[in-house]
């Protein structure tokens, strides 16, 4: 609803401008100012509903990695180069490395197990080894032909589509 009035104020406010332009009297110039006013403060409160609304859905809903990104691209865009700045306990952080910092013990915090008091099976003890693996030209070429471009870099550091080209230059 809140953005419904920011969009009709909005309208609303572009139409008695040309109004005001047009005839330029003091009256239509004075109703043009209160519309402009009443559009600016619908914006606003569009705004803080919305950054409100996100707020409570970071801190109230479980978050995967797919949502992550979703509020990330919905906060910042994809346009974004410049990393914002964080605040913490009404502290601006602009240094890249704090931020880091920062961030590596929230997420470090976020998969702590306790496990001090957990008492752990006891297991057999395994005798027996790997001796051999069998490598084939063929397993190597099966895997790197169903690689899937779409997904994120390896170990490597490599895109597939860069491993599918040398690959495929080596044929």
């Amino acid at each position: 609803m809140g953005n419904y009035n920011a969009e009709k104020n909005y309208k609303e406010k572009n139409r008695s401008l040309k109004k005001a332009k047009r005839s330029n009297t003091p009256y239509q110039w004075e109703k043009f100012r209160k519309v402009r006013n009443k559009c600016n403060t619908a914006v606003e409160n569009a705004k803080t509903d919305y950054y409100k609304k996100l707020s409570d859905k970071i801190m109230n809903e479980p978050v995967n990695s797919k949502n992550w990104s979703e509020m990330v691209k919905s906060l910042f865009g994809r346009q974004h180069k410049e990393i914002p700045l964080l605040k913490v306990n009404d502290e601006i952080i602009d240094d890249r490395e704090k931020m880091a910092d920062i961030f590596n013990v929230y997420f470090s915090d976020q998969s702590n197990i306790d496990d001090s008091n957990v008492q752990l099976p006891d297991l057999e003890k395994f005798t027996s080894e790997l001796s051999t693996i069998e490598i084939t030209e063929k397993d190597v070429e099966d895997i790197l032909l169903n690689l899937d471009t779409s997904k994120a870099i390896g170990p490597d550091c490599l895109e597939q589509h860069y491993t599918l080209t040398i690959f495929s230059h080596q044929q």
